[in-house]
């Protein structure tokens, strides 16, 4: 492992470790999960942009679009996945009803 996949590796755990929440995904997969709020999507080709809720999640957890997420007493559906650099898995998320 080189010297910046160690330190990129221990900025993850950091980061879940201080903002993770626990849930669910697909409601029986355990998971740490770090939800942003009110993040602005810039729109391609002069689309508007919009502000949405996020969710980011280690790459182990094998989160796919569509999959159901629970954490305390909020349900979410992941919606789309954004264009993240990170390596984190990060969806928009859509309110299960």
């Amino acid at each position: 492992m080189s010297l910046a996949d160690t330190a990129f590796a221990a900025a993850d755990a950091a980061l879940f470790a201080t903002f993770g929440d626990p849930g669910l995904l697909r409601g029986v997969v355990p998971v740490s999960v770090v939800i942003s709020r009110a993040v602005l999507l810039e729109g391609s080709y002069g689309h508007a942009p919009r502000r949405v809720d996020t969710a980011a999640f280690q790459p182990a957890a094998a989160a796919r679009v569509g999959d159901a997420l629970t954490v305390g007493a909020e349900s979410w559906i992941l919606d789309e996945q954004t264009d993240n650099p990170s390596g984190l898995a990060e969806f928009v998320l859509r309110v299960a009803l």
